[in-house]
């Protein structure tokens, strides 16, 4: 293992998981929502699922990433705070403006001001944005998590693992008749159905020697029981109408996180394993930026009512994945240049 930012051990598995959903991210945003009366029924079963996978792995990766065994100091959460928000608030700005240039229909309520602030504080310039309302929140957190005793912070653990999975349950059993603006804008902000993929992140980290050694000596069972796990709830869904399953939460979710961490990496040094370093590295530009040239190309390019266009879909994938990574590359060629010129 190489180390990461924080000079700890940093783990593939989890590169692997990270780079998987900023690649998955962009995917779900090409195709149209289940509420959307024009989606196909391969956009409400492939799309649903990948957009239910996406923010709990994220979470996940968070809280492996964040977990201390030692009190967080002052200084790491500041750090961590400057990390987070500053791309936060350029891609804030930068969606007002999109916004402005590109008007929605029916157009939204409020003065800009006004927009700005909500979209500020509810993370809601483009409605994805509710994976940072979270982290902001979960930041401070973690500075309590590493300060409580042991069995306190896992008995919290499994209070919002099971308030997640009869809230989940709860949700995909009344998601049909949820209002997407009111109704699914709470949901994705409730800490009930969320932060316990954080905390698992968390204790995974702080046991990750133990389970790891679980997981190897049983990998020939728990790989084939978590492919089947999700293959189960992907073809039970396929034959749900309208997603009304509860097999779709933790299950699918924690299927598809057990297979990936049981999953071989490859070989350090090679040329996958660098490019799944460098996705894993900027997974957080790829959530934040990959909405302004997706938008534009469904914008522009749209899928014809009630068809799936493979063809615009690849399209509008391409424009989210190749603008986000020259937006990436251009900006740190630039911070490249800057020091330099400080310098002489």
């Amino acid at each position: 293992m190489t180390e990461t930012h924080d000079g700890r051990q940093r783990d593939p598995h989890i590169d692997l998981i990270k780079a998987v959903f900023a690649l998955a991210v962009v995917m779900v945003h090409c195709m149209r929502p289940g509420w959307d009366g024009s989606a196909t029924r391969f956009e409400i079963w492939f799309g649903s699922a990948l957009a239910i996978l996406v923010t709990p792995a994220f979470l996940f990766c968070a809280g492996f990433l964040a977990a201390h065994s030692e009190p967080i100091s002052g200084a790491l959460l500041v750090r961590r705070y400057r990390r987070l928000l500053a791309p936060y608030l350029v891609a804030t700005l930068m969606a007002e403006a999109y916004h402005m240039a590109l008007p929605e229909a029916p157009p939204r309520p409020g003065g800009v001001l006004h927009n700005l602030i909500h979209d500020l504080l509810l993370a809601d310039a483009f409605g994805p944005y509710y994976f940072v309302f979270h982290m902001l929140l979960l930041t401070p957190v973690g500075v309590f998590l590493s300060r409580m005793p042991v069995r306190a912070r896992q008995a919290l653990w499994v209070v919002f693992l099971v308030a997640g999975a009869v809230r989940s349950v709860d949700v995909w059993i009344k998601w049909p008749g949820l209002e997407p603006q009111l109704g699914v804008f709470m949901l994705v902000r409730n800490p009930f159905i969320y932060w316990g993929f954080y905390l698992s992140g968390w204790e995974f980290r702080l046991a990750e020697r133990t389970v790891r050694n679980f997981l190897d000596r049983r990998r020939e069972v728990l790989l084939p029981l978590a492919m089947t796990t999700v293959t189960g709830g992907a073809v039970e869904a396929w034959f749900t109408p309208g997603w009304q399953t509860p097999w779709l939460s933790y299950p699918l979710i924690y299927g598809v996180l057990l297979a990936l961490l049981l999953s071989p990496v490859a070989r350090p040094g090679s040329g996958g394993q660098k490019l799944v370093r460098w996705l894993s590295e900027r997974t957080y530009s790829f959530y934040l930026f990959h909405l302004f040239f997706v938008l534009t190309a469904l914008r522009f390019l749209p899928h014809p009512p009630g068809d799936f266009a493979l063809a615009r879909f690849v399209c509008h994938y391409a424009a989210g994945v190749v603008g986000v990574t020259l937006v990436v590359l251009g900006r740190e060629r630039l911070a490249a240049i800057v020091p330099r010129q400080r310098t002489q």
